[in-house]
Parts: structure tokens; sequence; C-alpha cells
């Protein structure tokens, strides 16, 4: 039976300190033991074009809409890259205003509540990544457990872990990557891109085997010379640096994080890697390609769900900033994010097209247009089997008459 909540109670905020960590889209850095328990969350209610060849063209949804219960069973479970961010919105905004936290398990889980408020009889579960998985990817966790139907992870993650598991994606939540160089304007103020990082030779603190890093590295855009490894992605290191060097980011977190902190408080500057040729995706929705850990049938309505909450979370994404920055706190005190800088994080992934609100085909459509060059040169770099985007991309699922 599906209920429907026409409102959304209102959460007293405790304010937080303002701290966190990021390792970039392909790796975060938060870590801390958290206590054992679970809690509920509340919370108050709330240019590019489609590419020539994308996989599956049909116009209207194969798969018909209902209650997921009839299709999914009682429990959807899907595993994360990270703590709670923005690129994973679309999904956090599933679980509704009072989630239940498990801090022990670093999972969030809920009755399913769609878009338009209705709330399904199968319970959502998302398990975080990063630390909580000990920094493997979610393809990788995912190889070791059959309890998961999905993985939430990037383009280079569902190439570099095929050996381990062969996945497809199914959909995208964000449309370009959140990979960025972060630096001090002040100390480089003739810095505008990659590429000029590159040529003054500046040192680039990144996260060890960063898929972006050896991309770039790969590509000619920066020297080997110029890197050092074994980043944590914290503040600290660039701060104790005085931004002398470049440091690996999510263009999301450190523009509005550092101008935040005491020890910094001034503005820093996120070069986007998708500028230099970096065209890998953070958030694609990727199932297991040899089982069917989930039906089909359940995929084409999940998929639907997923794309108006896409949509929905762009528009309005106060409220599940509210959960995520609870539940980040809980997960790791270390890893905390203001609702406001969640906000403004946010708003920064609109004006960078992270979520890309010009385009005109249905949310999470991938496109794929130049991909079969993008994932060669993608294998080189990581050393691995290059993927075709047919044995990548699979867009049966999606309903392209969803508006964006």
């Amino acid at each position: 039976m599906r209920r429907r909540r026409t409102g959304l109670p209102a959460l007293a905020v405790t304010a937080l300190l303002i701290a966190a960590c990021s390792g970039g889209a392909d790796g975060d850095a938060d870590s801390s033991t958290a206590p054992e328990t679970s809690t509920t969350l509340d919370a108050p209610s709330s240019t590019l074009e489609p590419a020539a060849d994308t996989v599956a063209t049909t116009t209207n949804p194969t798969f018909d809409d209902g209650p997921l219960d009839e299709v999914c069973g009682d429990t959807i479970v899907v595993q994360t890259s990270s703590f709670p961010d923005v690129g994973a919105g679309p999904l956090y905004a599933l679980l509704g205003p009072a989630p239940v936290v498990d801090t022990e398990r670093q999972a969030t889980s809920a009755p399913l509540t769609r878009a338009d408020g209705t709330v399904e009889a199968v319970t959502l579960e998302i398990r975080s990544g990063g630390p909580a998985v000990g920094f493997r990817s979610p393809v990788a966790v995912m190889a070791d457990d059959d309890s998961i139907h999905l993985a939430v992870a990037s383009t280079a993650v569902s190439v570099s872990d095929r050996p381990l598991l062969e996945t497809r994606a199914l959909m995208t939540f964000t449309d370009r990557s959140r990979d960025a160089l972060i630096i001090d304007p002040a100390t480089f103020p003739d810095v505008a891109s990659i590429a000029d990082v590159g040529d003054q030779g500046i040192e680039v603190r990144h996260v060890t085997d960063a898929p972006v890093i050896a991309f770039l590295a790969a590509d000619g855009v920066i020297d080997t010379e110029q890197l050092v490894p074994g980043s944590d992605g914290l503040p600290a290191s660039f701060v104790g640096a005085q931004g002398a060097v470049a440091q690996q980011g999510d263009l999301t977190i450190e523009p509005v994080l550092l101008p935040a902190l005491e020890q910094w408080g001034r503005p820093v500057t996120a070069l986007p890697a998708a500028d230099a040729g970096w065209a890998s995706l953070d958030d694609l929705l990727l199932a297991d390609s040899a089982t069917e850990r989930i039906a089909d049938e359940c995929l084409g309505r999940f998929v639907r769900v997923l794309q108006q909450s896409v949509a929905a979370y762009v528009a309005n994404p106060t409220a599940t900033n509210v959960v995520m920055s609870e539940a980040r706190s809980r997960f790791n005190p270390l890893a905390r994010l203001t609702p406001a800088l969640l906000d403004a994080g946010m708003q920064i992934a609109r004006d960078a097209g992270v979520f890309d609100t010009a385009r005109t085909d249905a949310p999470g459509t991938i496109p794929t247009d130049g991909l079969s060059t993008f994932l060669d040169d993608l294998a080189s770099a990581l050393g691995v089997e290059p993927v075709t985007v047919d044995e990548l991309v699979d867009l049966r699922f999606l309903d392209r008459t969803i508006s964006r």
C-alpha cells in the first residue's frame, strides 16, 4: 500500500563546526571512528545537447510505472563512493524527511519517498563509501557482497574495476565531473587552467592512484615530476602549504569550505578537470552486468523514480542537504558539512554544469558522443583493457519524457 505525504516536519538544526575533507570525486578521504548507534533524522520540506549517437534512442518509456514493491521486493540496497554529497543528492532525496542513520554500518535507510511525496512500501538503503569501506571502490565492495543491488561510481571506476565486476551504467545523477585542482589565486594569479598548472610546474598533491591524475599525466596536461601522491584530501594539507601547491579536490566543496575556515578564510579557485578533457562522470548508477541482482522490471520503475528525483533535487536541494549534513556529522564528525555549505556547493554545481539545467534531454541521460575515444584514452592511462560504449552504457530503463 502506498501512502502520500502532503508535508514535511521542520527540524531545528544544531549549528555545526565548519570542517570537512574530500579527495575529489574519485576518492573521499573522510575518516574517523563513529559511535555504534542508530538514529533518526528529521528535516524540513522543501549546455550540452543530447548526443547524436546516444545509446537507446526510444522516446517512450519501455517499462510501466507502479508501486515498487510489486517488482522490487522489500529493499533496494545501493553502495556509494563516499559520505553523502551533492552528487548523490538525488539518491538521498528519496529517503524522505526522517531516515534512520546506522553509524555502526555507515548506512542510511527509509521507506522510499518519491519526488511527489508518495511513500513506497520498499526500503531504500544507501551505504556510505570512502572510509566506511576502507576506501575500496563501490564496484569492489559490490563484487564481494551479493546483498548490494546497485552502486554509484564514476566512469573511471567502472572501467578500472571491470576485472573485479563487470558493470553497466543505467543513468547518471550528474552531467559533468566535480574533479578539480584547487589553487590559491593570490599565490598563482596567472593560473587559469590545469594546463597552466602544468606549464608552471606547480606541485600537485593528490590521492594515490587517482584516475583523474593518471589521465591528466598520460595526456601530457601535467608532468609526472609535479605529482606528489598520498594526499588525504584534508583542507589542512592545503592550508599547511599556505597555498603554495595545487591540490586535488572537488569543485563543490573546497571553494565553499576553505573560505569559511578560520585557518584560511579567503577565496580559492577550482580548476575543473573536465575543461582539460576529463570526460568521466562521477555519479553513474551501476548494475551488475552478469548477474540479475535486481530485476529489469524493478529497474524500469526505479530509474524513472531517480530521474524525477534528479529534477526535484536540482530545483530544491535544501531539505535533502539538511539530511545529508546530519548524516555526515554522525558518520564522521570530521567530515561534517553544514547545510549552508552544501547549499553553496550545489549552487556551484549548477553554475559549473555539474547539474546542467540547460540540456534538453531527460535527466539521467549519459551522452555518448565522443565517449569511445575517451574510454580508449582512459583505459590506456589506467593500464587496463579498453571498454566499449555498448559494454559500459545501458539506457534501456530511461524515461525520455521526463523533463529537467
